[in-house]
């Protein structure tokens, strides 16, 4: 959570790649003899300054003793996120004797052209996450190969061995086709502060979700009566990006929504979409339950204002864990509350894929399964606080993923609350058209029909 900007996206994306998936299978070049199951232990440096060993099973294909293997084949895995890859790509390194990863961090406002650019000319990583929002351009440009052959080999990758919801529809899956393993992001949640509830004498967001009660009329409520003083000392109940994924959460859950799912027809203009948008403009410039830009920039930015406890809930993903578990305020998660048409927490989960151009496809799955596999989903969301996608890992992110109340993230996608936003190869020219005209209401004082009238015109071209 940062101060208003376009740039939102940028931050959203740097959330660290999400794991899931299956164990390591090393390959030797044309000499195997037999496969022998193995143990190895390997020791991870995780962010909170802990190190341990953690044991992962991997079935290692071994070479007959004649035969020589060789130099290693080089890939290379590439993101423009944070966290241990280094460190995670070493553990792969050390795990077989046949491949040598290195990783590749690229910025993220460079990585789109970049990997477009080396695609074409044969040099692109071999298996680099992509953005949710170029997934469609990279399949239809045919830059990422079909995963299903890989997947059935393995039953670690079963779809039986996913959460519900981890792979969608033009994100990860095309016309049937698997192009990518989930990775990165989470569905949004309602992040707040437990203690401003308690203070405030009303019941938290979980226990009014426990007595079936947390709908868009209660949130507005408990965001009016945590709201409180005046000016520099003023607190906020309620604070989100008021861009199109995060609008799309409350349009949607009163029946519209800036386009239909697939990103092939507008629906910003329809009855149900400017209620679901006025009822957030209204928290901010009717109710003054939100702090507009100048409000966050004043303040130090949104994440500052949740640190001293001058705002008291929030909507974001799970990657808001890096921050908040570095400071002393508490926090914890609940859904986002349920409207006429029902609940809906949307995400835009990125991918790991193949490239076309890689030259060893076959070495560059298995480093691809080995960042899924099941050990290491545990060792992301233990420590490093990850989205888990893979069943076996939600014990262990439950337990000691660094949030109270995790579950909720899980909830989303197993109870189909969770929901990719509408993306196509326009998806973030759709975002700026949305950002520039929302934030032009809120600073000029506009209401929802004036909007979705400025921004129907533009997404219009932009479907399809």
């Amino acid at each position: 959570m940062k101060s208003k900007k376009l740039t939102r996206r940028d931050f959203l994306r740097m959330s660290a790649l999400t794991a899931a998936g299956a164990a390591l299978a090393g390959c030797a070049p044309e000499v195997i003899k037999e496969t022998v199951e193995v143990t190895r232990q390997v020791e991870v440096e995780v962010p909170v300054g802990q190190s341990g060993q953690v044991e992962v099973e991997v079935p290692v294909e071994v070479t007959s003793e004649a035969a020589a293997p060789g130099e290693p084949v080089e890939v290379i895995y590439a993101s423009w996120g944070f966290g241990n890859w280094e460190n995670f790509v070493q553990m792969f390194n050390d795990s077989q004797e046949w491949i040598h990863a290195t990783f590749e961090q690229i910025p993220y406002d460079v990585y789109r052209e970049k990997m477009l650019t080396e695609v074409a000319a044969g040099t692109a990583p071999d298996c680099p996450e992509i953005s949710s929002y170029w997934m469609t351009e990279f399949v239809s440009k045919d830059m990422a190969i079909p995963l299903d052959d890989y997947m059935v080999t393995d039953p670690n990758l079963a779809p039986e061995k996913w959460i519900p919801g981890a792979f969608s529809e033009n994100l990860q899956v095309f016309n049937g086709v698997t192009y990518g393993l989930p990775s990165g992001d989470s569905p949004k949640v309602i992040w707040f502060n437990p203690d401003l509830f308690a203070e405030a004498g009303i019941m938290s967001p979980l226990e009014y979700e426990a007595e079936g009660e947390w709908n868009w009329d209660t949130f507005l409520e408990v965001a009016l009566a945590l709201t409180s003083g005046e000016d520099a000392t003023k607190r906020f109940g309620y604070q989100t990006w008021m861009a199109r994924e995060d609008t799309d959460n409350t349009m949607r859950s009163f029946g519209g929504g800036w386009t239909n799912l697939n990103a092939t027809e507008v629906w910003a203009t329809r009855p149900e979409s400017i209620e679901g948008l006025q009822y957030l403009l209204d928290l901010y410039l009717v109710h003054k339950a939100a702090p507009l830009s100048q409000d966050e920039q004043a303040a130090g930015g949104g994440q500052q204002m949740f640190f001293t406890r001058r705002l008291a809930m929030f909507m974001s993903g799970i990657w808001e864990v890096y921050g908040l578990r570095q400071g002393q305020t508490p926090y914890d998660v609940a859904p986002l509350p349920e409207g006429p048409a029902g609940r809906f927490m949307s995400h835009a989960i990125n991918s790991l894929v193949i490239t076309r151009s890689s030259k060893h496809p076959d070495e560059a799955w298995q480093l691809l399964r080995f960042l899924k596999s099941p050990g290491m989903e545990k060792i992301m969301v233990q420590g490093e606080g990850f989205m888990p996608f893979q069943k076996a890992s939600i014990p262990t992110f439950l337990e000691s993923g660094d949030i109270n109340n995790a579950q909720v993230f899980v909830d989303a996608l197993e109870k189909g609350w969770g929901y990719p936003i509408a993306i196509n190869e326009n998806g973030e020219r759709m975002d700026q058209v949305v950002w520039d005209a929302v934030g032009l209401a809120l600073s000029e004082g506009r209401d929802a029909e004036w909007v979705v009238n400025e921004v129907a015109p533009k997404l219009e071209p932009l479907v399809g």
